[in-house]
């Protein structure tokens, strides 16, 4: 018989960690001296957590969110035990494998290969399981033969691989990874995505710390939003999420000198993140889009696909004047309607020219639509040859549902790359 599931995997009351922070630095090994035998009171308190409490059921994903410095990277140190809370209460339930710094605990001087069995023991693991997964430690990686270099000749890309691969395969109950996904390529952090997922099937904690709301919205179920070491929201992915872009995007505007000023960051935010539905464009609409289909491999409509099957995108268009240029272009987006994929004719180099009053169809045929399990949004638009211009533009405007587990090696959060078809005259049936 089993032994009965813990109730919580983590749990946080109250939880807080100062650190104490010296005034002054010494110039001379003599002014050091001194300093520490007669200013030894001189020293500041940081509070990087302030009374964090909270919990995790086993299985369970969390996003930990904020700014730099907000302390997100102290709370993964404290729950992997690398330092102890200053008061409060943490409690673990299970092993800890942490992946919080890029190469922390490998030795640059041994290998690829010798570090997996040094960190895999380290990890807990016995000679005899780090032999029974190295295939698959050696696969995730995917390194080839740099596995017998020196790791001190490694590129960063090439250590996260190693890192992640040891700790997912190390059958550890928590995983902890803290940001080092953004140094991975697009195919990567794909494959680290769709293991998270499998690992939360298997029942296994995951918390990691991101600044990537596409890897948050994909990977994550609760969210916790940290900023200068206080719990600013906990809750649902999107709940949270939303909270933290609209507080990142209307931050970013203030008043100095009687003159508005805009942040950078917050407007690259904004344009990224579409809070709701809608349909823009020009008033008078030189094209417009009538329908988008999204077309299974027998031709017929449907909003359920499974990962990997082609699909095909269908357009109708409507052109009521003559138009020398026309750009179609299709876009994936997440729940929080942050874009994950996009597809265009003109980036294709499709010419689609001086055309006639009529309707027309044009389809994007996409042979395997590569994407972790999950609810996508479409976006599709009608542009001229001015790519920040629309005659058309639907945000928003359908969903399809993604079943099952794409197979590894994909291009991007979303692979899709498609072909788009010539443009036809409508067909007579009739379009809704």
């Amino acid at each position: 018989m089993s032994p009965p599931r813990p109730a919580f995997a983590l749990r946080a009351e109250n939880l807080t960690k100062t650190f104490e922070i010296s005034t002054h630095s010494a110039s001379s090994l003599k002014e050091m001296i001194l300093k520490g035998a007669f200013m030894r009171g001189e020293r500041a308190s940081h509070n990087a957590l302030k009374g964090l409490s909270f919990s995790l059921e086993p299985g369970q994903s969390l996003a930990i969110i904020g700014g730099n410095g907000s302390g997100k990277s102290t709370l993964l140190k404290l729950i992997s035990g690398i330092s102890e809370p200053t008061s409060g209460s943490l409690e673990v339930n299970g092993t800890v494998a942490a992946l919080l710094e890029l190469g922390a605990g490998f030795q640059p001087e041994l290998t690829g290969m010798e570090n997996i069995f040094l960190q895999g023991q380290i990890l807990g693991m016995k000679r005899g399981e780090i032999l029974g997964r190295l295939d698959d430690i050696l696969d995730f990686a995917d390194i080839g033969p740099f596995i017998h270099t020196p790791m001190k000749r490694y590129s960063s890309g090439m250590t996260v691989r190693l890192g992640f691969a040891l700790a997912v395969f190390s059958e550890a109950e928590v995983l902890l990874v803290d940001e080092v996904l953004a140094v991975g390529d697009a195919a990567f952090q794909l494959k680290c995505l769709q293991k998270i997922s499998d690992l939360k099937r298997r029942g296994k904690t995951i918390l990691f710390v991101s600044h990537s709301p596409e890897h948050i919205e994909l990977a994550a179920e609760k969210a916790l939003w940290i900023e200068a070491g206080e719990m600013r929201a906990l809750g649902t992915t999107d709940e949270v999420l939303e909270r933290y872009l609209e507080a990142q995007v209307g931050g970013g505007q203030h008043v100095e000198g009687g003159e508005l000023e805009t942040d950078n960051e917050a407007m690259r935010v904004r344009s990224a993140t579409i809070l709701s539905s809608g349909r823009m464009g020009a008033a008078r609409k030189p094209a417009s889009i009538e329908k988008l289909e999204a077309l299974g491999p027998d031709g017929r409509a449907r909003k359920h696909f499974e990962a990997d099957e082609p699909i095909t995108f269908r357009l109708t268009v409507r052109v009521n004047e003559t138009l020398p240029y026309l750009s179609v272009s299709m876009a994936y987006s997440g729940q929080r309607g942050i874009r994950l994929g996009y597809n265009s004719s003109k980036l294709q180099g499709l010419p689609l020219r001086d055309l006639k009053p009529g309707l027309y169809e044009v389809a994007l045929k996409i042979e395997r639509f590569a994407a972790l399990p999950g609810r996508y949004l479409l976006n599709a638009a009608l542009s001229p040859e001015n790519p920040f211009e629309f005659y058309d533009l639907h945000l928003r405007c359908q969903a399809i549902h993604i079943r099952g587990q794409a197979a590894s090696g994909c291009g991007a959060l979303i692979s899709a790359p498609g072909q788009w078809g010539p443009l036809t005259e409508g067909q007579s049936r009739t379009h809704g």
